[in-house]
């Protein structure tokens, strides 16, 4: 079957599947109800000690609590729940006195002092009759933003829909950046070795998973998914933290200057500021958002170091037109994304941390990560040729057996070797030229091709057999590893493990005798005019002794004394 032929259909397989799925992402507004949920907004009219109060913009007394009530009516609640979602907030919840809800999450140290965000259902019950509903509110001390949002009376299922659906494309977009992020850095640590270019891979890899992780935290979907906000927000923290190296690291191979002092400087303040944080953490000093500056820091410092190496890349001309194009258009955009975030983030406009450096990595690592897999598409295909042409240079045409090469190179390992024992077994083909002679070249190679393959079968299973010249063979017969279970079986009879040099004596002679019993019945059954007969003679060689070939030479010479003795036999 054509390769096209199986292609195709997994490939209109593969589209349908996607045009499935699609609009689940993209039309997601579309209503699932013909009669609308019933959902009421609570944020607004709290009473306090500080007057009237919107959930979303609370201010807290001296002592950071506050306490804040209204009145509900039974319209108001009907059966639903009193959902919201807390930031950096611990607080009690009670319905005419009576405490419904108790949040106040125990935080250790690594934490830092608050959590990040948090979503709640609470079962609220009016019993038929209007009630005070109270909350009273704990501020965690983190400086920034504290307080709820999304304040709703409504089934609790359908606001933490209603939830995911809001944070679903920026899930989504993160979750392909994981994902492709996770593949590119895989591919670079499997094909790391013999290859310096595959570090700008493996770095890309990592810095596409560390901006995921940065990402995600801002939505909700992973504190859903695994009900740990705290340990979400503190995976954000480091990951931007971490952030630098990979960038640097990327941009430093991409110019050609994989030693350039921007990679030490940048990773000794970001294990500075690791330090710093960790310390300060400790000894309950600062929390990671008052230690957001050293980190924003350490980023525009990188971001300068980069733009340096690249214009120095440009003028150096220690990169391709090609590549720094694309190079330069895919770090361009990030680099405006990411600005204008940290821009809007101390503008006090944070709800959504990453929108536009989420949509310019998107973008960075799909242009990039496409330039990446183009290479190593074009590696492989190297690798590939380079291997097939590996293998015919160690092959020989006729008989398909190692040639002279592979025996030198085999040769050399073999010194390398302190341990275990080898039989070198030399081969001649008898009568060839006689063949050649009288039937012509043709029939001179078929001879060849028969003596090839009778070696090949009684000694290719327990060693190495390569042909060394016209009509000349070798084999070696080594020992196995002493741990080694495995047996060997000639002619269907099992002989003891091959790991002593006994056993490995044993087996050449079951070797020598199948040989002989297959160069018979090819004589028996070929009816050649000339029989085809092959003189052999073996030696062992100490692995230990780091110079075989003493014990070859010695090889050859048991061999044409077992030539002369054939050459004898057919003399008479």
């Amino acid at each position: 079957m054509k390769q096209k032929s199986v292609l195709i259909p997994n490939v209109v397989i593969g589209i349908i599947m996607v045009l499935f799925v699609l609009p689940l992402f993209i039309f997601r507004e579309i209503p699932s109800y013909e009669v609308p949920a019933f959902i009421y907004d609570c944020s607004k009219d709290w009473d306090s000690e500080l007057g009237k109060m919107d959930l979303t913009h609370l201010r807290f007394r001296s002592d950071g609590t506050i306490t804040l009530t209204r009145m509900i009516s039974p319209g108001e609640v009907r059966s639903g729940d009193l959902c919201l979602t807390s930031t950096n907030v611990s607080f009690i919840v009670y319905v005419d006195e009576r405490m419904v809800y108790r949040y106040e999450p125990e935080l250790p140290w690594i934490y830092g002092r608050s959590y990040g965000n948090d979503i709640h259902a609470i079962p609220v019950s009016t019993k038929g009759k209007d009630c005070t509903l109270r909350l009273e509110v704990t501020s965690l001390k983190t400086g920034r933003i504290r307080g709820f949002q999304d304040a709703h009376f409504e089934n609790g299922s359908d606001y933490v829909r209603h939830i995911l659906s809001s944070c679903l494309t920026h899930y989504y977009m993160t979750a392909v950046i994981f994902t492709f992020s996770f593949v590119i850095f895989i591919m670079g640590w499997f094909f790391r070795k013999g290859n310096s270019r595959r570090l700008e891979t493996i770095s890309l890899g990592v810095l596409g998973m560390l901006f995921s992780l940065w990402t995600e935290s801002s939505d909700y979907t992973i504190v859903l998914l695994t009900g740990h906000a705290g340990l979400i927000r503190i995976m954000s923290y480091y990951s931007l933290m971490f952030l630098p190296i990979p960038g640097i690291t990327l941009i430093c191979h991409l110019t050609h200057h994989p030693k350039s002092i921007f990679q030490k400087i940048v990773t000794a303040l970001v294990a500075l500021n690791l330090i710093l944080h960790i310390t300060l953490l400790y000894l309950e000093v600062w929390d990671y958002h008052q230690m957001l500056y050293f980190t924003h820091g350490t980023l525009i410092l990188t971001i300068i170091f980069i733009i340096f190496a690249i214009v120095r890349g440009f003028i150096q001309k220690s990169f391709s037109t090609h590549s720094s194009r694309i190079l330069l258009s895919a770090f361009l955009i990030l680099t405006i994304t990411g600005i204008l975030d940290i821009i809007l983030f101390y503008c006090g406009h944070s709800a959504r941390m990453a929108n536009y450096s989420r949509l310019g990595f998107l973008i960075f690592v799909a242009v990039v990560g496409s330039y990446e897999i183009r290479e190593f598409v074009r590696m492989l295909q190297s690798g590939r040729e380079a291997e097939m042409m590996k293998h015919l240079a160690h092959r020989d045409g006729l008989t398909g057996l190692e040639n002279r090469l592979a025996f030198t190179e085999w040769e050399q390992n073999l010194r390398h070797l302190k341990k275990g024992a080898c039989i070198f077994v030399q081969f001649d083909i008898n009568n060839l030229k006689e063949v050649n002679d009288h039937y012509g070249h043709n029939a001179g190679d078929a001879f060849i091709i028969a003596g090839a393959n009778a070696i090949r079968q009684a000694f290719g299973p327990y060693g190495r057999v390569f042909r060394t010249g016209g009509d000349e063979f070798v084999c070696v017969l080594t020992t196995a590893a002493p741990s080694s279970t495995e047996t060997l079986a000639v002619n269907n009879d099992v002989l003891i493990n091959n790991n002593s040099p006994a056993a490995l004596m044993k087996c050449y002679e079951a070797c020598e005798q199948h040989l002989i019993d297959l160069l018979n019945s090819y004589n028996m059954t070929s009816g050649t005019p000339i029989p085809l007969t092959i003189a052999f003679g073996m030696a062992e060689y100490d692995l230990s002794q780091g110079n075989p070939e003493p014990q070859e030479r010695l090889a050859d010479e048991r061999m044409y004394m077992h030539k002369n003795i054939l050459k004898g036999k057919q003399a008479l």
